[in-house]
């Protein structure tokens, strides 16, 4: 989870400052795929490691402790089958719901699919110890910045 540096699938692409109809549409295109892909990693990255049936039982028992439907399934139960479909990127056919997408990454403790999601728009998400690093950064650069404004005004000051 600390990684610096992202690794895509080949469906990343540059959206910063290109709004044109194709690339949007090549960015949705290449979403799920780069989603389910992440998904794959996640479940890879998992220690000790967790077969199929145990992240589908897992995310069963999570699901129904919550309380929540991640399947359109009357019973309510992630299926092996699903699963596997939802783990597929060239099965863009069989998409986890938000829910689902939720569970799972509860069941992996990974936020790698989230990490794909905000990336795809430019952003990276960052943890609490991010947050203190950042919110210090900004605070150091505040200070400098209110320091400037002081010598300039005292050195207006001086001149008075």
């Amino acid at each position: 989870e600390g990684r610096t540096a992202m690794s895509f699938t080949p469906y990343q692409l540059p959206l910063m400052g290109d709004d044109s109809q194709t690339t949007r549409a090549i960015h949705v295109a290449g979403l799920v795929p780069s989603v389910k892909a992440a998904m794959q990693r996640a479940l890879a990255a998992v220690t000790p490691p967790l077969s199929r049936e145990q992240l589908a039982d897992r995310m069963n028992a999570i699901a129904k402790q919550a309380g929540a439907k991640i399947t359109s399934d009357k019973s309510r139960l992630l299926t092996l089958a699903t699963l596997e479909k939802w783990l597929c990127p060239h099965d863009t056919e069989h998409v986890p719901s938000l829910v689902a997408l939720e569970v799972f990454m509860l069941a992996v403790n990974s936020r790698a699919p989230l990490d794909v999601l905000v990336s795809l728009h430019g952003y990276r998400i960052i943890g609490p110890e991010q947050i203190k690093v950042l919110e210090y950064g900004q605070a150091k650069l505040a200070a400098k910045s209110a320091g400037r404004a002081m010598r300039r005004l005292e050195e207006e000051i001086g001149h008075v």
